[in-house]
């Protein structure tokens, strides 16, 4: 089952009742190549502004005593250049790619465990990178991201700690430095976290994925001062197990799909009309080792490639779009949240409300995306809560509806979480 959180008006959902694959092969496999040494993290941009998208790496050397970057840049035809490895600290568990300083250039941000460092590199020359003042993170680092969390035009960094189960605000300057602000104890262990402007307000939130549990957190940083943060925070329990997906055309249709790795699996999730998805997926079989992949034009045909990281044999594998015309390029700020189906599970749900999100909504659709009950609809300020709530299988007027597969559809701005439940 599965919740989007998605910009501006739109909303997609997704009903789970069973797969029905293409009819032709969406993807085919492109150019495999080596990586370093235990490869943990994978992330694509433009580096030297030559319109290809390139890929790096992170991970170790070959003597695995010392963390290594691996680009690899892009030649415009689905295949890579050999590897320009960058050595930093022990070892980057993860790394994004962004323009820190300003200057138009994409430049690269790793963290490190157990040296509990992070390493900026400054993009000097379309490519060319220079390491800048890097700094000790509060505890040991398992996930970063980026975002502007104040609304002053600069993007700050956002680090997870999983063995301190904490969440750090490291404030940009602009000049690819960054400032430690506040942190944030979470009730449950951080796996991965995303940063957006979800309550479309102008300050981006912060989505976390917690390690084995079915819950997520959404964190609020408010900055009050130049040294103080406040983090007002809910959580939402699905009772299934979430997985995060990324967004973008993938069948050229102008419609957003998901994509996400999944038991094994890439799985594309199409989006139909009216922004809604009626079980048409596209599963990809892949290494069950596989921990990363990334949406992005490869071979510079308009369409939307997927790459693939394994670990295990420290390759990546490029998979080919073989879809009709050119597809919207993906908006790497969106995401899905997909869950499992889990029926033995009560059909409640705890629904956290912050108050920055104005827009609250809570409804029931049934597996056409028809519209069963409207609990509630506000577009107005709303205090901080945090409330269940059971469906007795009855529509809007209390009659009961026939047997089978009903969705709760949460909407919180731009955030919308939803569950699949049974009757």
């Amino acid at each position: 089952m599965i919740g989007w959180f998605m910009t501006k008006t739109w909303i997609i959902l997704w009903f789970v009742f069973g797969q029905i694959a293409r009819t032709q092969e969406l993807l085919s496999p492109g150019t495999v190549f080596t990586v370093c040494k235990e490869p943990s993290a994978m992330t694509v941009g433009d580096l030297n502004n030559d319109g290809t998208l390139d890929i790096v790496v992170a991970g170790k050397n070959q003597d695995g005593n010392q963390g290594v970057l691996s680009i690899f840049y892009g030649k415009g035809d689905g295949s890579f250049s050999d590897p320009n490895n960058l050595t930093t600290d022990k070892f980057p568990v993860d790394v994004q790619i962004a323009d820190v300083d300003k200057d138009g250039l994409d430049d690269i941000i790793a963290i490190h465990s157990p040296s509990q460092t992070v390493t900026i590199l400054i993009n000097e020359t379309h490519g060319q990178f220079k390491e800048k003042d890097n700094f000790k993170t509060k505890s040991d680092p398992n996930a970063a991201g980026l975002g502007d969390l104040n609304n002053d035009g600069l993007l700050d960094l956002i680090v997870s700690s999983a063995s301190a189960k904490e969440l750090h605000v490291y404030k940009g300057t602009g000049k690819g430095q960054f400032k430690y602000g506040g942190s944030k104890l979470l009730e449950l262990t951080p796996s991965h976290i995303r940063i957006n402007d979800f309550a479309e307000s102008g300050f981006a939130h912060i989505l976390v994925k917690h390690d084995q549990s079915s819950a997520l957190a959404l964190v609020v940083p408010t900055e009050k001062s130049s040294n103080k943060w406040e983090f007002a925070s809910a959580t939402f329990d699905m009772r299934a197990k979430p997985f995060l997906a990324s967004i973008g055309d993938m069948d050229s249709d102008g419609k957003d799909d998901a994509v996400v790795l999944k038991d094994g699996e890439i799985q594309i999730i199409f989006g139909e009309n009216d922004g809604l998805f009626l079980d048409k997926i596209f599963s990809l079989k892949t290494a069950i080792t596989v921990s990363a992949w990334a949406i992005g034009d490869f071979n510079r045909d308009g369409k939307n490639d997927i790459a693939v990281l394994d670990p295990n044999t420290a390759v990546v594998g490029i998979y080919i779009n073989n879809s009709g015309a050119s597809a919207n390029k993906p908006d790497y700020k969106k995401v899905a949240v997909i869950y499992d189906n889990d029926f033995s599970k009560p059909n409640t749900a705890d629904v956290g409300i912050l108050s920055s999100y104005k827009r609250v909504s809570m409804q029931l659709f049934d597996n056409e995306g028809k519209l069963i009950r409207k609990y509630f609809e506000f577009d107005s300020d709303l205090p901080e809560g945090q409330f269940a709530l059971e469906w007795n299988g009855t529509d809007e007027n209390d009659i009961p509806v026939s047997s089978g597969q009903y969705v709760f559809c949460y909407k919180l701005g731009s955030l919308v979480i939803t569950r699949t439940v049974k009757k």
